[in-house]
């Protein structure tokens, strides 16, 4: 039962964890890209 629950505990880490590092991630790249289009809008 012990084992169990803390099987449980991991995998819904594991998970928040993940889901929380996409949002992340997702968010970055899309500002990465936003300040590539300006430096290119502003070189040009």
């Amino acid at each position: 039962l012990v084992l169990r629950a803390f099987g449980l505990g991991v995998t819904l880490t594991v998970i928040v964890t993940g889901t929380v590092t996409l949002r992340v991630v997702r968010v970055g790249l899309f500002f990465f890209f936003v300040a590539i289009g300006i430096e290119i809008f502003i070189g040009y």
